[in-house]
């Protein structure tokens, strides 16, 4: 499956800081907005054991996707 984000401009930087995807809402990519952060991405709505922090957009928003295809994938099999 192919997902799309939506990306929210900070009202304090002018820049994106909020990714949503567009698929699952409940799942959301965030910078956490320190100019200088190493790993200044983390991913919104997924469990708690898996929370990660990333150092690029496109490898959280990966990780982000691997996570809502799993939990698809485990509504699936539940059915």
């Amino acid at each position: 499956m192919t997902f799309t984000w939506t990306g929210h401009k900070s009202p304090l930087f002018g820049r994106n800081h909020l990714w949503v995807c567009d698929q699952e809402e409940t799942v959301a990519v965030k910078h956490c907005m320190h100019p200088t952060a190493n790993y200044p991405y983390y991913v919104l709505g997924v469990p708690e054991e898996r929370f990660q922090t990333f150092r690029h957009l496109k490898t959280a928003k990966a990780f982000a996707e691997e996570v809502i295809s799993a939990a698809r994938g485990k509504k699936e099999t539940s059915k």
